[in-house]
Parts: structure tokens; C-alpha cells; sequence
């Protein structure tokens, strides 16, 4: 990500009035640093809830689910079925995330073609 940033800050900054230029930088890392995030809260929370209704279905002890969302398995006993559901947690959420960036990019162009 960060291979880009200065390239797009180059963009941004150089498309305003240069005594803007402090102002339009705040606003655009505020908006880059908010987004961030929101995306790490809404990874998080979508990877507890898969983890959670996984380990549920599963038939495991509610107390495996921090051991589990923390994909450090070498202690527990059920370690094949807790890698499973640590998996799908997190293909599940990296595929949820990856449309929800598809819609967005969708979007975002039809906004910017009209």
C-alpha cells in the first residue's frame, strides 16, 4: 500500500491551491487513516463472528474461540477442526471485504465518469 500513497498525495496535492496545500494534506490522511480504521474494526468483528458461529456449530468450548482468533493452535486439543475454522473464518471475511472494495470500486468510477 505504501508504494502508491505518495504518488496519489502527489495527485491530490498538486490538483489544489498551493496555500491549501497543509489543509488538503489533513484531509486527505484523516480520510486515508479513518478508512484504515474502519477496515481493520469490520475485519475484526466479521472474523469473531464467523470464528464464533464456527466453533458453535463445531460443538467446541466458547473459551477455544480467543485461542482460535488468534490462529495459535499448538495448545488445544482439536487442533484440525479449529484450523478448519479459522480458515473459513477468514475466507469467508477476505471475501465479503474483497466485494464489498468490488461495489465500492464500482461506484467510485460511475461517480467520477459522470
Amino acid at each position: 500500500m505504501g508504494l502508491h500513497a505518495g504518488g496519489i498525495d502527489n495527485l491530490a496535492l498538486s490538483s489544489v491551491d498551493p496555500n491549501k496545500a497543509g489543509l488538503a494534506a489533513g484531509v486527505l490522511n484523516s480520510c486515508r487513516l479513518g478508512s484504515e480504521a474502519i477496515g481493520v474494526a469490520l475485519y475484526g468483528a466479521l472474523t469473531l463472528v464467523f470464528i464464533s458461529s464456527g466453533v458453535i456449530s463445531a460443538g467446541l468450548s466458547l473459551e477455544n474461540i480467543p485461542i482460535i482468533a488468534s490462529a495459535n493452535l499448538a495448545g488445544l486439543s482439536h487442533q484440525e477442526a479449529a484450523l478448519s475454522i479459522y480458515l473459513h473464518s477468514f475466507c469467508t471475511t477476505v471475501s465479503i471485504l474483497g466485494m464489498m472494495c468490488c461495489v465500492s470500486c464500482v461506484a467510485i468510477w460511475r461517480l467520477l465518469r459522470g
